[in-house]
């Protein structure tokens, strides 16, 4: 018979389940997904306006289908986050830079 150690692996190196929930997720509504897509625009333009020209407009769909529009919107806002993850590796921000000095 195997026990358990405080690292929570058994004596034979395997994991062990006991206690442990699966991790509930919530996905975002198509409102949340336009908050954060509107917060990071903002702060596009307020620390980066020189990327503002790199920001289209929030993608609509009329089609009715509720999903593919959260999707768009996702997808959309991971975009904008990979340009600003990006681009501020290498730049330095207006706030950020006049905090600074």
């Amino acid at each position: 018979m195997y026990s358990e150690k405080k690292s929570g692996r058994l004596d034979n190196g395997q994991k062990s389940y006991k206690n442990e929930h699966p991790k509930i997720i919530e996905m975002k509504t198509k409102t949340e997904w336009e908050q954060d897509i509107l917060n990071i625009t903002t702060t596009i333009n307020q620390e980066f306006p020189e990327l503002s020209k790199y920001i289209n407009e929030m993608p609509l769909h009329n089609s009715g289908n509720e999903e593919m529009s959260v999707k768009s919107l996702e997808d959309y806002f991971h975009s904008l986050e990979e340009l600003v993850g990006k681009y501020s590796k290498t730049h330095i921000g207006k706030i950020t830079a006049k905090k600074a000095r």
